[in-house]
Order: structure tokens, then C-alpha cells, then sequence
């Protein structure tokens, strides 16, 4: 059932999660069509099927698909004001992967394991190949060319 006036937007879902929705345990289509309509992606899936910039103003592959930059839109901000930044994307991830799997295994993981340093994460507890240059650059390099990177990259459990 969704009530809806100028303001809100209430849903009312008969399931009960184990864990609290934060982006990152988000594994089920109910959680994400409440996830997004709290949180925004770096893209979105539009109408025509094509990747588009939803919290990214733009993004770009590197030559040899290992690479993709992505410039933040800096007019976004917060509940509380604060500007949407390239650390907000990083912090949330890392923090997504630090949070106990509520599937078979880390909702991140899908796109997570291709980014170098995935697999020192335990012990270094950060990913070296997500860097935030400056506050609306954020970069990932990949271990491997990763082509379909911006397809797993929609939907809310990639969210700040």
C-alpha cells in the first residue's frame, strides 16, 4: 500500500529484514524501490536500456575498459545539507563491505571483487583502486577489463 501527497511517500511492506536497509544490504527488488527513493546511484538504467548519469554528472571508460572516472554532481546534497562528494561513494562502499552479508554473499561483491585490492581488503580494511582525487572525481581501476562495471553500478545498494 503507498499513500502519497505533495510531500511523502509512504510504504508499507510486509517483510521483515534481518538487517537494517542501508544501500550496501539492499539484495532484494522490494529493497530497492524503497532504497531508491532514498538514495541515488552514480547511474541509472533509462527508459531506452542505456546507462545514464544519475548522481555522476558523467563517466568515462579508459581505452582498455579498466578504468572509469566519474565526475559527482556537486549540486546534490544530503538531508542536512552537506554536498554529495566522491568520499561519500567510497566511505559508503568500504563500509558496505565491512557490514555482515544478509545473502550467500556481500551485495558489493558483484562488482567489488574486480577492483584492485579487493582482495587485501580484510587486512588493509580500504580499496586501492577506488580513489576520490578531489571531491567530485571518483575513480575505480579494475584488476581486469570490466566492460559491464556501469550495468552493475545501477540500483541503490551502490548509493552514498
Amino acid at each position: 500500500m503507498t499513500q502519497q501527497n505533495d510531500h511523502e511517500l509512504i510504504y508499507s511492506v510486509p517483510n521483515q529484514w534481518k538487517l537494517p536497509l542501508y544501500p550496501a544490504s539492499q539484495h532484494s527488488m522490494i529493497e530497492d524501490a524503497i532504497l531508491s527513493n532514498v538514495f541515488e546511484a552514480l547511474v541509472q538504467r533509462g527508459e531506452s536500456g542505456l546507462i545514464l548519469p544519475l548522481a555522476a554528472k558523467s563517466f568515462n571508460f579508459s581505452d582498455d575498459f579498466k578504468t572509469l572516472e566519474f565526475v559527482i554532481d556537486d549540486r546534490r546534497k544530503f538531508s542536512d545539507g552537506t554536498k554529495l562528494t566522491s568520499y561519500d561513494f567510497k566511505r559508503s562502499w568500504e563500509e558496505g563491505l565491512r557490514m555482515a552479508a544478509n545473502s550467500t554473499n556481500s551485495n558489493l561483491y558483484d562488482v567489488t571483487k574486480f577492483i584492485e585490492g579487493a582482495d587485501k581488503f580484510e587486512d588493509k580494511g580500504t580499496l586501492s583502486g577506488i580513489s576520490a582525487p578531489t571531491p567530485n572525481i571518483l575513480v575505480l581501476n579494475f584488476s581486469r577489463r570490466f566492460r559491464m562495471a556501469l550495468t552493475h553500478l545501477t540500483g541503490a545498494r551502490f548509493s552514498a
